[in-house]
This record gives structure tokens, sequence and C-alpha cells, in this order.
């Protein structure tokens, strides 16, 4: 199966502006890809070992986007996945194996 596969959810991705109400400035999103591949899930880093702890190794948890080398996303980009959760791009989008096959980025979720 390619990584492409591994991406089971689709998202829209809306990109932060600047909206003016009153002279007073607040954050609002316009509209931008739609249908975006991804895999949003929730991660626990595998430092959480006694080992881990007494090299004070930090355990990494929270959630976490995957998705296609090249996806249309940035820092601060709001996604709605297709169950109507939204989150916020918290890192920026990064190719960390170095393939070119995905990227990655945390993420907070919007209550």
């Amino acid at each position: 199966m390619s990584y492409s596969g591994l991406l089971i959810n689709k998202c829209n991705v809306f990109t932060p502006a600047v909206a003016y109400t009153k002279g007073r400035p607040t954050k609002a999103y316009a509209a931008g890809a739609v249908g975006v591949k991804c895999r949003i899930q929730w991660h626990k880093g595998g430092t959480d070992t006694q080992h881990a702890r007494e090299q004070s190794y930090e355990v990494i948890e929270g959630w976490f986007g995957f998705f296609e080398y090249g996806a249309p996303i940035q820092k601060d980009d709001r996604i709605v996945d297709e169950k109507g959760r939204s989150f916020i791009i918290k890192s920026v989008p990064a190719d960390v194996t170095g393939m070119t096959h995905h990227i990655e980025c945390g993420l907070e979720i919007e209550e």
C-alpha cells in the first residue's frame, strides 16, 4: 500500500485573515482547499518509559495531522475534517522523514 492509501481522512482548509469589526481587528478564516487527503490522530510519543524519565526525555502527546507532500497547508490554518472537528495547525508542516511522500504537523483541537 502506498503512503497515500494510509491517508484515510479528508479535510477542508481555511486560511487566516484579519477582519475589522467596528475598527477592531478580529481573526477570520477564508475558504481554501477542499477535500485535502489527510490522517488526523491522537499520538503519544513512545518515550514514556522508566529509562526516558531517568534521562528527562520529553513525552510528546497530542493531535497530529499527516498530509501528502505538497498539500496546501501552513501554520495557523484551520482544518475541518469530515466528522466536523475543527483544528488549528500549530506547527510548521514538515517533511520529517526527508522522503518527500508526506508532511506532518501538530494540531490543536477547537472546542
